[in-house]
């Protein structure tokens, strides 16, 4: 693991930080989003019934926003 570490640049480091916060930021703040809303719909019967539907939609909410950081992310911090 050593040699990896070694091998990345500081500004690879700095990005992979970057992209975990992001993500588990991103995985919490719509975990808590999608079980918040999904009462207001139809055919809702339960938290635990409902869980694995909107988990599978805070996996894709964050794939989408991981998406967007890599469209805006600055060229100058991706290494060729």
């Amino acid at each position: 693991m050593q040699r990896v570490s070694a091998m990345l640049s500081k500004s690879d480091m700095n990005t992979q930080k970057q992209i975990i916060y992001l993500s588990l930021t991103a995985f919490i703040l719509h975990v808590i989003w999608e079980n918040a809303q999904a009462s207001l719909f139809q055919g809702y019967t339960s938290f635990l019934d409902h869980f694995s539907i909107c988990f599978l939609g805070t996996v894709g909410d964050v794939v989408i926003t991981l998406f967007v950081y890599v469209l805006v992310l600055p060229s100058d911090c991706v290494s060729p």
